[in-house]
């Protein structure tokens, strides 16, 4: 059996809608260099790549495979062929070909294995994609051994036979050889089925759906896939949904289409008080003012396939925290804000905060063999335009051993004892933290983040979000070259915060020329000084709220703020990037402050975009995150991700 360590299947509730490509790049013999993409199938257990001499033409180097410009390929002789069926892809398809053998690297990992080089596609369901740009072939990764064996060679490569999947605003989202989530968005682990076939199945408790009313169906099994863009349900159940959403279905299009704004869900209970929930927005793809239903039907009456409406992600303000284990505990993770406007690096100390906070967000000094302790008392302000609110902290410095990403560094911090205001160890997702990282350019009184950063092969920290999630990438550039917008010094003062001259910055009709820029991670709009603060609310017409000491404005107003880095270069940040919606009506994410040199450019710069800051030359590289980049290895919770 394939997997054999990882028997147990893993729901951690990270869903995404719309369509999804979990592919991975792969590199075969025939060119080492050129990249081929292989789509991740959970329901099979063979794998393919299109040959060269029949589809080179039709789709070009990047998705075709070469047999004959390889020296290690061997032809096997043994003939291939897969098919895959409706209720596992969005149309039927089967592939024919011939088995072949070759040296393959997948992220980095050269292995020798077998796949089918396929000479004949009928129906193109197993090679089309999201994205319109197709791929390569498929990598089998169901628990099974079938005639090739590329997937399971790759996996059992790894140092845990372990795949986890999710995605954010509709990126896929790959780990491969450890478990990715956290301990608290952990849902449930349920045994896969036990019977003959190799597909990723689990028990239900009970399968409902809601409308007003409910109605139960138990005992069915979940097949679980990539592939498939919505949910395939028995026929009855299917007949029954329909009846209930009350849909139309289109004899040109194919399509059910539902009425958008109709409450529905469908729930399924994984174990006792275990629940997913499915809602009708999560199963359907808005177009005009209908939206069509992604459910099918099949004949099995045992089995409903969930494809990719499980994934769905919680958007939001972003939390750019590293995971940090100290010499106290070991084993016990602690999450450290990174702050790129301080040099200062603090933990909460646990005699003072341990029973407000618990054991996750405080250091024990006490219980680490290795912490040594000094007379000098450690103080940490951080102002308004930095963070939401003011907040301080007091203690003393102390040293210790520490492991950032797995990377030991003796370093000094802060133990804190006092806190004022709580925004200096908060957090969007209500966690919070243990304390905070300082990784502006400076020197302070503590050094665990400059010693830190210092110890990679490259001084470089690269940030960006996607839908709300941090993106963190510590020791080379991460972004693709054309999508570099344009990369410029740090201003030559004597602080130490990260700031770059802007050209102009485009405030409704009013430009200014020529403020400085500080950037943040920790604030989570835009700050900007008394009389540019002024044009926009002037704007926006927006209007103040005494109650909740917020502005709001109107969400469908066309607005943007325009920050010119370099002539021709303009960062566009919309309206719904610097505002938080409530009901009809959007809170306004921008500060004020009366320095009227310089702006405060918080996490509303990061959707879709990012910066990487140079320690070594003291630059700031600002890149667009687009359609055309590809899959990028990044870092998430600590752990390398990859990201379509």
């Amino acid at each position: 059996m394939l997997l054999k360590t990882a028997i147990l299947c893993c729901f951690y509730f990270v869903q995404a809608s719309g369509c999804l490509d979990f592919k991975l790049p792969v590199f075969f013999g025939d060119s080492g260099r050129l990249r081929r993409d292989l789509l991740i199938d959970l329901t099979t257990d063979e794998n393919f790549v299109l040959d060269a001499k029949t589809f080179k033409q039709r789709y070009g180097d990047r998705r075709v495979y070469d047999p004959k410009a390889s020296a290690t390929f061997k032809n096997r002789t043994k003939r291939f062929y897969d098919f895959y069926p409706v209720w596992f892809i969005q149309n039927y398809s089967s592939v024919h070909g011939y088995v072949g053998e070759d040296i393959v690297r997948i992220l980095s990992h050269p292995v020798k294995a077998k796949f089918g080089v396929v000479t004949s596609v009928e129906g193109e369901g197993s090679i089309e994609t999201c994205d319109g740009r197709g791929v390569a072939g498929r990598l089998g990764l169901s628990r099974g051994n079938g005639t090739t064996n590329l997937g399971s060679v790759f996996m059992r490569d790894r140092s845990q036979a372990v795949l986890c999947l999710s995605a954010i605003s509709e990126r896929a989202m790959i780990y491969i050889g450890d478990f990715i989530y956290d301990k608290h968005d952990f849902l449930a682990k349920v045994p896969v089925v036990p019977d003959l076939d190799v597909l990723w199945k689990v028990k239900l408790e009970k399968l409902e759906f809601i409308i007003g009313g409910a109605r139960t169906y138990a005992y069915l099994e979940a097949i679980l896939s990539t592939t498939l863009p919505g949910i395939s349900l028995p026929s009855p159940v299917f007949s029954a949904t329909i009846r209930a959403l009350d849909a139309k279905y289109d004899h040109n299009s194919g399509n059910y289409f539902v009425d958008c704004g109709k409450e529905f869900s469908l729930s399924f209970e994984v174990q006792n008080d275990k629940i997913i929930e499915v809602k009708l927005e999560d199963f359907t793809k808005k177009v005009g003012d209908q939206c069509i239903l992604l459910l099918k039907s099949h004949y099995a009456s045992k089995f409903v396939v969930l494809g990719q409406v499980y994934f769905k992600d919680p958007s939001g303000c972003v939390d750019f925290k590293l995971p940090v284990f100290f010499a106290d505990s070991g084993g016990l993770q602690r999450d450290l804000l990174i702050d790129i406007a301080t040099t200062e690096n603090f933990v909460l100390n646990a005699r003072t905060f341990k029973q407000k906070y618990g054991d996750r967000r405080v250091y024990d000094p006490k219980a680490s063999k290795t912490f040594k302790t000094s007379d000098r008392r450690f103080y940490g302000v951080f102002p308004v335009w930095i963070t939401q609110n003011y907040s301080t902290v007091y203690g003393y410095i102390g040293e210790d051993i520490v492991r950032i990403l797995s990377h030991p560094v003796e370093a000094s911090f802060g133990v804190v004892t006092v806190v004022k205001g709580e925004d200096s160890v908060k957090t969007c997702d209500g966690q919070g933290a243990a304390g905070r990282l300082g990784l502006s350019r400076g020197r302070g009184t503590t050094n665990l983040g400059s010693v830190f950063i210092k110890d990679r092969q490259r001084a470089i920290l690269c940030l960006s979000a996607i839908s709300g999630k941090a993106m963190i990438y510590i020791g080379d550039f991460i972004y693709d070259k054309q999508d570099l917008l344009v990369k410029v010094p740090v201003y030559p003062d004597f602080d130490v915060l990260w700031k770059v001259q802007l050209r102009s910055l485009i405030v409704g009709e009013k430009t200014y020329a020529s403020p400085l820029a500080i950037l943040s991670t920790t604030l989570p709009g835009i700050s900007l000084p008394e009389p540019m603060f002024g044009a926009a609310i002037q704007a926006l017409g927006a209007e103040y709220d005494n109650n909740t000491r917020n502005y709001f404005v109107d969400c469908g107003k066309n607005f943007s703020l325009f920050f010119e880095v370099q002539q021709g270069t303009i960062i566009e940040v919309k309206l719904e990037e610097f505002t938080k919606k409530l009901e009809d009506q959007c809170i306004l994410l921008l500060e004020n402050h009366y320095i009227i040199s310089f702006v405060v450019l918080g996490q509303a710069y990061f959707e879709d975009r990012g910066y990487c800051l140079d320690f070594d030359k003291k630059e700031v590289h600002f890149y667009n995150h687009t359609e055309h980049s590809g899959g990028l290895w990044k870092k998430y919770n600590g752990k390398n991700l990859f990201i379509n």
